[in-house]
């Protein structure tokens, strides 16, 4: 394996100390394509978690309608039950006033018989 060569310019300036010097460096192809694939899967990988986050999100609207549909149609239910009891109540009423009204005519007619 190969080191990368290190190319140095000389500089013609005397260095002073504390002063910061660059060197350029070549690198080796090798390296680069080492950092495009590092690159290539941080950019795969954040198409992901973008993905992924997506369906979060597609999922808290969905379970927000089907909660909002099931309570609906609870309170339809409930609405149809209130009905349905009230309808048993009015009959069980009238019913009631039908046997108590035969019996006043019934007791209102014997009574006129025996006059």
């Amino acid at each position: 394996m190969q080191e990368p060569q290190m190319n140095e310019e000389i500089q013609q300036d005397p260095i002073e100390d504390g002063q910061i010097v660059e060197l350029e460096t070549e690198e080796s192809s090798e390296d680069k394509e080492a950092q495009t694939s590092v690159e290539d899967v941080s950019v795969e990988e954040e198409k992901q978690v973008k993905k992924e986050d997506e369906l979060e999100d597609y999922s808290k609207g969905v379970q927000k309608r089907i909660a909002t549909l099931t309570k609906k149609m609870r309170e339809q239910e409930r609405a149809a039950n209130s009905a349905y009891e009230y309808a048993q109540s009015l009959q069980a009423e009238n019913q009631q006033l039908k046997q108590s009204s035969t019996k006043q005519i019934k007791i209102i007619y014997l009574k006129l018989k025996t006059d």
